[in-house]
């Protein structure tokens, strides 16, 4: 008797969960959304492209398909959202190889057919309100599937990009497209990838949702993005690119084979964390960090018009300098410490060299050597400039040799050039530096992107994989406005810095030799000791 009724107890506590399941299952499943494909027009490919924007504040949604053109190829269906992970489903439940989940995520639907209404569920786990973009687009059979041929991504068509990233790199991933009739070892769809840059340190939903629909079809691919090359000796399902945060941008990926193509669901990335997009997109908002922009800004105003004729304290300034990159660079390519530790060392070794340095000039006194350094600045920046400007996305400077060897060939001879006028070299040496150092710092703050002409060479010399990354960097108004204040920063500094030297000995005379000097002229009778008028200050 005990056991049957607790036989009847287990089956009615069944069915009361079940209830409760489908209850709430009903309560969450609010919204239902309705496409109608028969407007589909075989011959006119923008009637094949169908938009719906969701709210998912009240709860998840159904996407119900309807009228599917009988007898066609294939469509995509894919999600865009700013702000959260959301799930697509062929299933209610999410069971493997049914969902996709992410922020630009899309499943392929092959073999349709006009009789058969498709569902599709949009899920997420997060709960405050956002906005949603919802696209289907219709292609023919003879269109290549994108991500057909997927071996390694969850689903059996995987039409989506995975995007990672880390502080100096994106990595974008994708998987081959499948040709009707042919199988997927011969690789026949040649894949074609193409970005386009977001507005700067911009996080508005609008914009973002309008540059994936620039994004979203062929036409639209090709009209709006930037062709990517293609890297030799390497994957092209995998790309690396050179990260700018703060700054968006959307990926997208033709697959085409003859006179047939198709689009990959775009993929969009700030390569930061948004949902802190203040401490980690927009800088400096450290106290740490604004302390030191302010620095670097003042010394650099400082180096900028007043370099040349503070002889010593500009010496001290690029032995600093060259000290500190090299120690960085150093500590960075072995990898084995902290950013802050890194700085730190960087800081110790950039006061030696800078010591070393002056004490080269009171020992030796000699212009040549010691303008040497301050005129390999302008050549080491006038190299990133060539390679920051598009050079080294060319599919040959993917070799280190070649991009090295290309560098240098680029530094040595503007620097030996220079040197043949010393004092002008020097000035000259002293506004680009000091001009570089207030726009990096006023870049910090305004959220540009110039920064990166620097950076981008040390992640080169640093970092695994960048030889293979696209930098193409973003040049908006900030940039332009910012290389305009470099430039006025160059010419003015220059200027004020000659007209301090009218009527002046080009370089003051080292300590050293001034003191030998001294010691030979003495004159016998003290009254008459003058000594010369030195224009140079002793700093």
């Amino acid at each position: 008797m005990i056991s049957i009724n607790l036989v009847v107890f287990l089956v009615l506590s069944s069915l009361t969960s079940n209830l409760i399941i489908v209850n709430c299952a009903s309560q969450i499943l609010k919204q239902n959304v309705d496409i109608d494909l028969s407007s589909y027009d075989k011959s006119n490919r923008s009637t094949n492209v169908f938009i719906r924007y969701l709210n998912l504040a009240e709860g998840n949604a159904v996407v119900n398909i309807r009228n599917v053109p009988n007898n066609q190829g294939f469509f995509v269906i894919q999600l865009h959202n700013l702000y959260a992970n959301i799930s697509l489903s062929t299933t209610p439940n999410l069971l493997p190889k049914t969902f996709i989940t992410g922020t630009n995520i899309g499943l392929v639907q092959r073999d349709l057919s006009s009789t058969k209404t498709y569902q599709y569920y949009v899920q997420y786990r997060e709960q405050p309100s956002f906005k949603i973009l919802l696209a289907l687009i219709v292609y023919e059979k003879t269109d290549p599937i994108p991500g057909g041929c997927n071996m390694i991504f969850n689903n059996e068509d995987a039409p989506y990009q995975l995007v990672s990233y880390n502080d100096n790199i994106i990595k974008v991933e994708m998987q081959p497209s499948f040709v009707n009739g042919y199988p997927c070892e011969l690789n026949l769809a040649k894949l074609q990838m193409y970005q386009m840059y977001l507005y700067e340190r911009n996080l508005d939903d609008s914009l973002y949702f309008d540059g994936i629909l620039k994004m979203l079809t062929v036409e639209n691919i090709r009209a709006n993005g930037r062709l990517i090359p293609e890297p030799i000796g390497h994957p092209i399902v995998r790309r690396f690119f050179s990260a700018y945060p703060g700054t968006g941008r959307v990926y997208a990926v033709v697959a085409t084979y003859k006179n047939y193509s198709s689009a990959y669901v775009p993929a969009a990335t700030y390569a930061c964390d948004i949902s802190n997009w203040d401490e980690n997109c927009v800088g400096p908002v450290t106290v740490g960090w604004k302390i030191l922009c302010a620095i670097i800004l003042f010394m650099g105003l400082f180096t900028c018009y007043f370099g040349h004729r503070f002889f010593k304290t500009q010496m001290f300034i690029f032995g600093f300098v060259f000290g500190g990159f090299i120690s960085y660079v150093s500590a960075s390519v072995a990898d084995t410490l902290s950013v802050g530790e890194s700085l730190g060392i960087s800081l110790i070794f950039g006061f030696i060299y800078g010591a070393v340095w002056i004490v080269f000039w009171w020992r030796f006194g000699s212009p040549i050597l010691s303008v040497f350094l301050p005129v390999a600045f302008i050549g080491y920046i006038a190299s990133c400039i060539v390679f920051y400007a598009g050079v080294g996305d060319f599919q040959i400077f993917q070799s280190d040799i070649n991009y090295w060897g290309i560098f240098f060939s680029i530094l040595i001879p503007i620097t030996v050039l220079l040197l043949i006028a010393t004092m002008l070299a020097n000035i000259l040496a002293c506004s680009v530096l000091g001009a570089t150092a207030v726009t990096v710092a006023v870049d910090h703050y305004v959220g540009g992107n110039l920064h990166y002409i620097i950076l981008n060479n040390i992640r080169r010399a640093t970092v695994a994989h960048f030889n293979l990354a696209v930098t193409d960097p973003p040049f908006q108004y900030r940039d332009i406005v910012l290389t305009v204040l470099w430039l006025l920063l160059i010419l003015t500094g220059v200027y004020a810095q000659l007209r301090q030297q009218r009527g002046k000995p080009p370089f003051p005379p080292p300590t050293l030799s001034s003191l030998r000097n001294n010691t030979e002229r003495t004159p016998l009778l003290s009254g008459s000791n003058r000594s010369p008028n030195n224009s140079y200050s002793n700093a």
